[in-house]
């Protein structure tokens, strides 16, 4: 009896979605933020539900169920959008379903999904190696599946450091969605990038929204939410809510960020190194536009990608995998 009231304690609190996110519905989704019943987290570890919205191009459909996988048991899926079927009109409310989703998994009512890929290490090691470790020593390779860094000159000031290699996206939520980066870093300095592939092309977003992305990036979520309720505000805020917004933003961020310049995929590999990891995750959430223009909340020079198709009223399904 006490673990069936800590269920429908627990499923009585927002449910926790991670988003998986396609073309043309990036800002449908983040206005689920301002939902109460939901809450959308930064990483599947920590998520109940795997909201997939939009079509997910198919090749990046591994990663997509590399996500799912990472979801902690009880797990479910809710597709939105094109993934569900195309109709005309806006977007279906995708909240009641979550919610419902999230109750059934607490209580017991609905299994578990299953894991979509097989439980193999992303690096094979067993019997490579002079001792079938999977490598050689501490100094490179994998062993034990384990990637071990090597060292390079650090770009600041040449210093031999480790060097560590990864690949980030089309996921990872501060970063528009479909863009994937080929990363390394020493200590906390970007060192190298290579774009791997570009984000999904978006309608355009307004400065309000792109503002609060960025705060969102830079730890600043409460910040980041006034900021979305001001973009998604209708009628359109007022002049002096705006100008309380835009002194409340210029004493909470450092000068670094009041990046005026601005930005495109293409400028990335020369952007990036030497940028500590903290202002060049700020700096990508911004994509593809100046990162601040608090000045006059001004439209982006850079033109816009082509608008993705508007999102479908299908209602939300939580059909078979690809």
């Amino acid at each position: 009896m006490a673990v069936r009231a800590l269920g429908q304690f627990a499923a009585a609190a927002p449910v926790a979605v991670f988003p998986a996110v396609g073309p043309g519905l990036r800002s449908h989704v983040e206005d689920l933020a301002l939902r109460a019943e939901v809450e959308l987290v930064e990483t599947p570890r920590h998520a109940n539900v795997l909201l997939v919205a939009g079509t997910i191009p198919a090749e990046h459909r591994e990663a997509l169920a590399r996500v799912h996988d990472q979801l902690p048991n009880p797990r479910a899926t809710l597709r939105w959008g094109a993934e569900a079927g195309r109709d005309e009109g806006g977007p279906g409310d995708p909240v009641p379903r979550l919610v419902a989703l999230g109750r059934e998994l607490l209580l017991g009512e609905r299994p578990s999904e299953a894991p979509l890929l097989a439980d193999e290490p992303p690096h094979p090691w067993r019997g490579r190696g002079d001792h079938g470790q999977g490598g050689e020593g501490m100094m490179g390779g994998t062993p034990y599946g384990r990637p071990m860094a090597m060292t390079g000159d650090d770009l600041r000031d040449g210093l031999a450091l480790d060097r560590l290699e990864f690949t980030i996206g089309p996921f990872f939520p501060h970063l528009p969605p479909g863009l994937v980066l080929r990363l390394v870093l020493q200590g906390d300095v970007v060192q190298e990038t290579e774009v791997v592939s570009g984000p999904y092309p978006q309608p355009p977003a307004s400065p309000l929204r792109r503002i609060s992305r960025l705060l969102r990036a830079t730890g600043a979520p409460s910040l980041a939410e006034r900021a979305l309720r001001l973009a998604v505000a209708e009628p359109e805020p007022a002049a002096r809510q705006v100008a309380a917004f835009s002194r409340r933003l210029r004493q909470a961020l450092p000068p670094a960020l009041e990046n005026r310049e601005p930005l495109a995929i293409e400028h990335l590999p020369h952007l990036l190194p030497g940028m500590e990891w903290g202002r060049a995750v700020a700096t990508l959430a911004g994509l593809p536009a100046p990162l601040f223009a608090l000045s006059a909340f001004a439209p982006s020079p850079i033109a816009p990608s082509p608008i993705a198709p508007q999102p479908d009223s299908t209602p939300p399904s939580e059909g078979s995998w690809p």
